[in-house]
């Protein structure tokens, strides 16, 4: 017969400050769940910054994903960015921000380079006391890859895409090293049909292109990570390549007959909350950091133009909550 006893007594017999010790190590050891927004553009975001920080408050979220263009960044959006980074701050939401500079206003690798590095640096000297990681380039692996490529392997993407791609990158990179030394940088790949585009890279790395965290979108209809082609989870793809911790940028339902994933909210809910709860699980074996749902606000002002794009919000647009934004505020609570 087994005696529990000792092991009882072991527990009872602990410090206040042992158990206390115990429980901010389990709490550290958490992925940091955030969201992503768009509070520079026009439309259901041009709301105040404080009411996007209440509701991510309430929600429990702890992080900010925020695309920036730091070439077409004018003077009044560079003042709610830096606005922004100080309610953050007030409110102890970390801000994430992805420099994003269209691949598409380039042909050739050398201007790509240029482009990106000096505006990359105007804008890292602006708030580099306050940013700590940033992400560079949104989904370039998609733009780059090749139709019908499983973007697996580094020849499934197009070299002359790639190259502006690759430019554009190491300009980031030189920016960022001059801005702001210190920084951590996120290089993301995607969900490509059944595989993550890993391929893409391993092409940069092969390019001498060095980053800290691998970052990574999926949007699944379930919200369970993809199995690839050779049977492994699309986690332990990247784990295994990269060695590197992994930040989930973007993660939702994904959108289907031409509409975005709250065309139907409760649908929405169990997609997340079944998201949230694996990437929870599996954290440790794979090293993951922090996770950002797309997105925080319904976008109607985007129905005309990208009607799937719209429809991505957990709240809505006034920020009014849905059967999605509950679930995510439900899992939250239990879970910090």
């Amino acid at each position: 017969m087994r005696i529990c006893v000792p092991i009882v007594c072991s527990l009872i017999c602990m410090s206040p400050n042992s158990l206390h010790a115990a429980d901010e190590t389990a709490r550290t050891d958490r992925v940091k769940f955030g969201i992503n927004g768009h509070p520079l553009v026009a439309g259901a975001y041009s709301e105040p910054l404080e009411d996007q920080f209440l509701q991510l408050k309430s929600l429990g979220l702890r992080a900010y994903r925020v695309n920036v263009n730091p070439i077409d960044i004018t003077p009044g959006k560079l003042e709610r960015l830096t606005q922004l980074i100080k309610l953050a701050q007030q409110q102890e939401i970390e801000i994430l921000i992805t420099i994003v500079i269209k691949a598409q206003d380039y042909s050739r690798e050398r201007d790509a380079y240029e482009a990106a590095k000096s505006a990359t640096y105007a804008l890292t000297r602006n708030i580099e006391k306050h940013v700590h990681v940033w992400e560079l380039g949104n989904e370039y692996d998609l733009y780059c890859v090749k139709e019908g490529a499983s973007g697996r392997a580094p020849a499934d993407y197009d070299t002359e895409k790639y190259t502006v791609v690759r430019g554009l990158i190491q300009g980031m990179l030189a920016g960022l090293r001059d801005g702001s030394p210190s920084s951590l940088r996120i290089v993301q790949t995607s969900q490509n049909r059944k595989n993550p585009d890993s391929g893409f890279l391993e092409r940069l790395l092969h390019d001498g292109i060095e980053f800290d965290i691998t970052g990574y979108h999926y949007y699944s209809n379930d919200g369970h990570i993809r199995i690839a082609d050779n049977g492994k989870n699309a986690l332990q793809i990247l784990s295994e390549a990269f060695h590197k911790p992994i930040w989930i940028t973007e993660f939702d339902q994904a959108s289907h007959d031409g509409a975005g994933p709250n065309a139907d909210p409760r649908e929405q809910a169990k997609t997340l909350d079944s998201a949230l709860r694996e990437i929870a699980q599996d954290a440790r074996q794979y090293d993951i950091k922090q996770a950002y749902i797309y997105e925080l606000l319904d976008q109607p002002e985007l129905l005309t133009v990208k009607p799937v794009q719209a429809e991505f919000g957990i709240l809505h647009a006034d920020g009014g909550p849905t059967d999605a934004s509950v679930a995510v505020e439900r899992f939250l609570r239990r879970y910090y």
